[in-house]
């Protein structure tokens, strides 16, 4: 794989269909170990920022992050690490510094990749994308690129926190939400949030906080992350 510098340097024990599609992704990608090393890059993620950050000595905090999110790197990787398989993935709306000093605002989203005997993430993959590049129909892609990764990881004998949305009817209480509830729940589990919910839905998010309220009741459920969880069963 070419960097910056015009070398070619391989991802080692990264399988090469699990490496072609990563290539093949237009978005950053990013491994890091559980100690927050970065061990992997694809092109897209050199190019964001003007350098190959799995090039970099030990698992500091990466000097492309704001000082800030620096604070914050290794507590998010401990988190996803940790984090029981099935958890929702995580997703920040972050920010990288590129090689010219520019900051960049981007939103990551991160799930842990685990041995086949379970137990605490091996990895962590971060899937990072520039938020100017952010579209409506955007989540639905990254959720279908996500079940390809599980695929490829799965069939590598890994596994991950990554699960396939259900559809509007495999939950219990399915039948119990409106159309335009359900819909709202189908944007949640892939990621959105109530202000890009509502643009996608063509609401405003007051209205979709009260969906989220009535959606809340109606399944006994008191949070989003406990709606996630709900939902995936």
């Amino acid at each position: 794989m070419a960097g910056p510098s015009g070398m070619t340097r391989t991802a080692p024990n990264v399988a090469v269909p699990l490496h072609a599609l990563f290539e093949a992704v237009s978005d950053g990608v990013l491994v890091t170990d559980a100690t927050g090393k970065r061990t992997y890059s694809n092109q897209a993620m050199q190019a964001l920022l003007g350098l190959d950050p799995a090039t970099e000595a030990g698992s500091q905090a990466p000097e492309w992050l704001p000082a800030a999110h620096r604070d914050r790197y290794h507590e998010v990787i401990t988190r996803t690490a940790r984090s029981e398989p099935g958890d929702e993935i995580v997703v920040l709306e972050w920010g990288v510094i590129d090689a010219t000093g520019a900051e960049r605002p981007v939103i990551a989203r991160l799930f842990p990749v685990r041995g086949s005997n379970g137990g605490d993430s091996a990895a962590v993959l971060w899937l990072i994308q520039p938020l100017e590049a952010v579209r409506p129909d955007r989540p639905a892609e990254w959720a279908a690129a996500l079940e390809r990764i599980a695929h490829e990881l799965q069939s590598l004998g890994f596994g991950t926190g990554v699960s396939a949305a259900p559809t509007t009817h495999d939950y219990e209480g399915a039948d119990r939400l409106t159309r335009r509830e359900r819909d709202v729940v189908v944007c949640l589990l892939e990621g959105e949030r109530v202000v890009s919910i509502a643009e996608r839905l063509d609401l405003s998010p007051h209205t979709v906080r009260n969906h989220l309220k009535s959606i809340f009741r109606k399944l006994e459920v008191h949070s989003q992350a406990e709606l996630v969880r709900h939902v995936r069963g």
